[in-house]
């Protein structure tokens, strides 16, 4: 039997394919007292609910969120959402030779080219100070090893392995660009800023078969982390110069430009709004497209609703 991805998948369609448990809760029937299970599961496509309605304690005693989970059933739809009617389900096992990473999406660009290009443009940073901080942090084995591969987010920006890497690499180049427009910037610290405005996110965000928040990421949020880890870090730079920590710091907390939007401080420099006008950017464009990507298949000239958005997203002329 075929082996198709969620997004591929159509009503009739027999599967018997492995995914990773991203949800599961145990329900009663409305007509009766039995149970049955349902689940979120997940592939690098996409997710898809499946129901359970025969053996459910039998077939769940052993299943928790973040199994990877060996499923056969047929695809039906219900009030215009796809959904698996499951016949059976279990745990995956050694032998199924499954790992969790296959159920994630990945950067399409190279990691380890990016890496190159970041070390690039550290060093081309001029004051001596900044570029040792930089160089102290993302010289850090584990940090830099969490670094490329984290996501940038869960759902709608750069939401894949490699994604948090890819996405501040654009930023720096966005920054780059319009340095020449305006001036009084300081590069080094715009750059700078850049470079670490999200780097908080390697511990808001898992990525155990599928992408998360994890329990400091919902308690304090990336850009508190990201600025208790640079300023762990000049702690070990004694003559890192105070009026520069301080608007270093101010970047990565007033990033995402509003309290409303989760910034803990509003820009107040003039390269904290270059960079959060930046971040904002390439954080939006990379989302459209994404959604222009999945539907421009399906033929007509808008996407389906985007609810976090709140509107519809042309995607032009087939």
């Amino acid at each position: 039997m075929e082996t198709k991805f969620i997004n591929e998948l159509q009503p009739g369609d027999r599967i018997t394919a492995f995914y990773i448990l991203r949800k599961m809760e145990i329900k009663t029937k409305k007509d009766s007292s039995d149970i049955y299970a349902s689940f979120e599961l997940g592939d690098k496509t996409g997710r898809i609910r499946g129901t359970l309605w025969n053996d459910v304690k039998q077939s769940t005693e052993s299943l928790k969120a973040g199994d990877v989970v060996k499923v056969q059933g047929v695809i039906a739809r219900y009030e215009e959402s796809d959904y698996i009617n499951i016949r059976k389900i279990r745990k995956s096992i050694p032998q199924d030779n499954v790992e969790k990473e296959q159920f994630l999406p990945r950067a399409e660009k190279d990691t380890r080219m990016l890496m190159l290009r970041l070390f690039t443009i550290i060093d081309s940073i001029k004051h001596s100070q900044i570029k040792k901080l930089l160089t102290l942090i993302f010289d850090d084995i584990d940090f830099k090893n969490a670094f490329s591969k984290s996501p940038a987010a869960k759902l709608w920006h750069h939401s894949y392995l490699g994604g948090l890497l890819e996405h501040t690499l654009n930023v720096v180049d966005i920054c780059d660009k319009v340095l020449g427009n305006y001036e009084r910037i300081n590069r080094d610290i715009l750059i700078a800023g850049a470079l670490l405005h999200d780097i908080g996110k390697i511990d808001e965000l898992s990525a155990d078969g599928y992408i998360e928040y994890t329990d400091p990421g919902r308690l304090i949020g990336h850009t508190v982390l990201g600025c208790q880890m640079v300023a762990k870090r000049i702690s070990a730079l004694p003559d890192f110069p105070t009026e520069i920590a301080n608007q270093i710091q101010h970047l990565i907390l007033s990033h995402h430009g509003s309290n409303e939007q989760g910034a803990p401080v509003v820009p107040m420099t003039l390269e904290a709004i270059v960079l959060h006008c930046a971040d904002f950017l390439d954080s939006q464009a990379n989302a459209f497209l994404r959604v222009i990507k999945r539907e421009k298949g399906a033929g007509g000239k808008w996407s389906k609703y985007v609810n976090l958005i709140d509107r519809f997203i042309y995607l032009g002329d087939s």
